[in-house]
């Protein structure tokens, strides 16, 4: 399935992912092996990670994920030192990452300053303090936001959005900046990361690091807010071809 889905457009990934669906509702078991991690979250609701032809972990997807990706950053060798923050703890399972750059601190910030809790269509800033010890060239910086039950909402990076950092050195700051909270009423989290331009290395990996709730101001159900409208008309009179 990994190799039919990559090539697909958008409308047969759609029809192959409702298919999935209605084949696990009518009861069957379903054996998905990807490396595609946003896939085997919306697949899967148990993920087994293999490594050297052994069994690694076995739990729910998103655990096994933050294992996965420390896997592929090697994070198996010593952890980067603490020295500079001892308030961000490096032997935390959510962190890990070769340190090049680091992620020293981390906040929300709304209306009224820093914060864990918001209206929704109110702004939000994400907050990140860097540091890298030695100049790095072309860094990306990453941000994802979840569901407090893991499923991904949205995520997205320096590199995709063309915000291109040449450089960074020594201690500096980070933000991304939502200008109105697209969110209805719960509980979220937001996962913070640095990496090497071509994603070959992670510099430090924050796995669901920071939490916040929001409490909705408009109608509606589920966790995004489409602030729709309703409206009636007269009676359209339609030309039936054949």
């Amino acid at each position: 399935l990994d190799e039919v889905l990559a090539v697909g457009d958008e409308a047969f990934q759609r029809k192959c992912f409702g298919r999935i669906a209605e084949f696990r509702r009518g009861g069957g078991t379903l054996v998905f092996v990807s490396h595609d991690a946003a896939a085997v979250e919306r697949v899967c609701d148990r993920a087994v990670l293999l490594a050297g032809g052994r069994i690694a972990a076995d739990g729910p997807p998103t655990t096994l994920l933050a294992a996965y990706h420390r896997l592929l950053a090697g994070a198996g060798a010593d952890p980067p030192s603490d020295e500079a923050d001892p308030g961000m703890p490096q032997d935390d399972p959510r962190v890990w990452g070769d340190g090049r750059v680091r992620i020293v601190s981390a906040r929300l910030v709304g209306p009224d300053g820093p914060s864990d809790r918001f209206l929704s269509g109110s702004p939000m800033v994400i907050e990140m303090g860097v540091e890298a010890p030695e100049p790095v060239e072309t860094p990306t910086f990453g941000i994802a936001i979840r569901t407090a039950e893991g499923i991904p909402l949205y995520g997205t990076n320096t590199r995709l959005d063309e915000f291109t950092i040449e450089r960074v050195a020594g201690r500096c700051a980070v933000s991304f900046s939502i200008p109105s909270l697209p969110l209805l009423e719960g509980r979220f989290d937001v996962t913070l990361a640095v990496h090497s331009h071509d994603e070959s290395a992670v510099y430090h990996w924050l796995d669901r690091w920071l939490e916040f709730s929001v409490f909705q101001q408009e109608t509606g159900t589920g966790p995004v807010d489409l602030s729709g409208a309703w409206r009636i008309s007269a009676a359209v009179s339609y030309t039936h071809l054949t």
